[in-house]
């Protein structure tokens, strides 16, 4: 009674199909997707939880050996959840993500590769304050790496196309942000709050900085 655990996976087998054929484009050709999940949790103690959720999956398309295109995405997250009073308590959620693609062309004159990828790293901090029935805070901080690598071309000898790299984008974004939930009457509900956002692109080094205040609010009404 500590813990607990789910890891499951899929495939598809379209491709195993395309062997039947008598056409040797067609039966070299790759159809399929796949995924894996991965989801856990593990009490510490009354007051301390650990979560654990991860995804991998990837998708192929190709015809003989002429062309394969591929793309996947990967991802993790660990969530730390915290009692730190009946009234209080607190998720610090450290999550990674990368999602990439590639295309393959096999051509008589020469082959390229055509590649593309975005990678990310996320620290996120909130809060939950239960002041009272009917009123409620959230609070708390966010910060996020990206990497976006826009498109890289590599060229084999011979091929039709020159190869191209083109830079990598680095930047960081912390988000600060506090919101109030009240409810003074059953039927009805104030949703408002604050969040300042600051963004650096530091890669290339001509980057820029830019400071953001979003200021929201709702208001819900229920009859009947």
């Amino acid at each position: 009674e500590k813990g607990s655990f789910v890891l499951s996976g899929r495939r598809t087998y379209a491709d195993l199909f395309l062997k039947l054929s008598s056409d040797k484009d067609i039966n070299q050709s790759k159809l399929y997707f796949y995924d894996v999940n991965l989801k856990g949790n593990y009490r510490l103690d009354s007051k301390n939880n650990l979560y654990l959720s991860g995804y991998f999956g990837k998708d192929m398309l190709g015809y003989s050996d002429v062309f394969r295109f591929g793309w996947g995405n990967a991802m993790a997250s660990l969530r730390w959840n915290h009692l730190w009073s009946n009234r209080l308590f607190s998720n610090t959620n450290i999550i990674y993500s990368d999602y990439d693609y590639r295309v393959d062309v096999m051509q008589d004159s020469g082959d390229f590769i055509i590649a593309s990828d975005i990678r990310s790293y996320e620290l996120k901090h909130d809060f939950q304050f239960y002041a009272r029935p009917g009123n409620t805070w959230h609070f708390g901080m966010d910060l996020q790496q990206r990497r976006i690598r826009p498109a890289q071309l590599e060229a084999g000898e011979g091929a039709s196309v020159n190869s191209l790299s083109i830079d990598p984008r680095s930047a960081a974004e912390l988000a600060f942000y506090a919101s109030h939930e009240w409810s003074p009457l059953g039927w009805l509900k104030a949703i408002y709050g604050l969040r300042v956002t600051g963004f650096d692109l530091y890669r290339p080094a001509a980057g820029g900085q830019y400071l953001t205040l979003e200021p929201r609010a709702s208001l819900n009404a229920r009859t009947g």
